[in-house]
């Protein structure tokens, strides 16, 4: 029974390590290019996707 617990938590660490290195890997490129989106400019997109709209990603900027 040990066994799959311990796989579950191997499987949870490499998720969580990948999860960190995209997050670093996206500070990194925000610190070289100042391109972003505002939390509100997200938040408008995520609520035209939930009503079922087909909407392109707002444009990052600086």
């Amino acid at each position: 029974m040990a066994a799959p617990a311990h796989e579950n938590k191997v499987t949870d660490q490499k998720k969580y390590q990948e999860f960190l290195e995209e997050g670093i890997k996206a500070w990194e490129d925000y610190k070289a290019t100042g391109l972003h989106l505002t939390g509100e400019e997200m938040d408008q997109w995520i609520h035209q996707v939930a009503q079922g709209k087909d909407v392109e990603l707002p444009e990052c900027h600086k």
